[in-house]
């Protein structure tokens, strides 16, 4: 066998581990909204596993949106529904940053009911999957030109299915 042959084969059985775990993936992957006084958003967030806790992870933009002369302020309230799950919750925003300019834009959230998330991948970073939720797009190829709103906050994913990115728009 060449090496082409076993990169192929590699790459299937990476592709169908990727489909056996979708279900356990759709479970890290939430529908939620955010609120203040004056706005109300939909987004997406996903929990992360990170030192032995579980946080919920979105774009800062959905917790704080600023753009020209709009600025909904920081929401106060929220509540996520896994895609897999009944259960809504209610977490606490941690920190939040939202700077366009600069490609940062990022939240984490807390709740104790948190039980499960995705690991993070920092040295295989090659995205390919966007996880959105069951109300707009459950799963589709990665590109930065064909994010759909409401997936803002959703976990770019490689073909390991670890997290590699933060869907932002």
């Amino acid at each position: 066998l060449n090496q082409t042959t076993i990169d192929l084969r590699e790459a299937i059985e990476m592709r169908d581990d990727f489909i056996t775990n979708i279900d356990d993936m759709l479970k890290c992957t939430y529908y939620g909204k955010g609120w203040n006084k004056n706005y109300k958003e939909d987004f997406t967030a996903f929990s992360l596993r990170y030192n032995g806790k579980y946080y919920l992870v979105t774009a800062g933009h959905c917790v704080h949106f600023i753009w020209d002369d709009l600025d909904t302020g920081v929401f106060t309230d929220f509540e996520f529904k896994a895609n897999m799950g009944d259960v809504w919750i209610h977490p606490q925003l941690l920190y939040y940053e939202n700077n366009f300019i600069h490609n940062i834009d990022w939240a984490i959230l807390a709740c104790n009911k948190l039980t499960n998330g995705f690991d993070y991948n920092l040295s295989n970073n090659r995205p390919t999957y966007i996880l959105g939720n069951g109300k707009d797009n459950v799963l589709k190829e990665f590109s930065v030109y064909n994010l759909a709103e409401g997936e803002s906050g959703s976990p770019v994913v490689n073909l390991s299915g670890d997290v590699v990115g933060i869907a932002t728009g």
